[in-house]
């Protein structure tokens, strides 16, 4: 697949700030040049966090879609659990296929600068 690669690490938290192990993590993008696949099979899947409430996704940097910024749709849900529907975003100084993140960020509803 075309595209920059992309190594996204990280944890699932409890309230309580434990870490959340086996958490279902739904990851959905779109590909290098900005479109989803409706079909749901490239770019779309799931895993679980391990026993430290860890997670390891490798996949490529989406495009903008639509004028929204490049991002990554998220689902979590520890067992039994709510599900918590969310999307990560990239930081401004993301180089990427010749976008300006900080433009697309800026205009973007929902994204909030950390």
């Amino acid at each position: 697949m075309r595209g920059i690669l992309l190594t996204l690490r990280g944890h699932v938290y409890d309230e309580d700030c434990s870490p959340v192990r086996r958490a279902l993590l739904d990851f959905f993008q779109a590909d290098s040049r900005g479109k989803y696949d409706t079909r749901e099979i490239r770019l779309h899947g799931h895993q679980f966090t391990d026993a430290r409430g860890r997670y390891l996704l490798r996949t490529i940097v989406p495009n903008h879609y639509l004028r929204r910024p490049p991002h990554i749709h998220v689902r979590v849900q520890a067992a039994n659990g709510p599900v918590l529907v969310t999307e990560l975003f990239f930081p401004a100084t993301l180089r990427a296929y010749g976008l300006n993140v900080g433009a697309l960020n800026r205009h973007a509803r929902g994204f909030n600068e950390p």
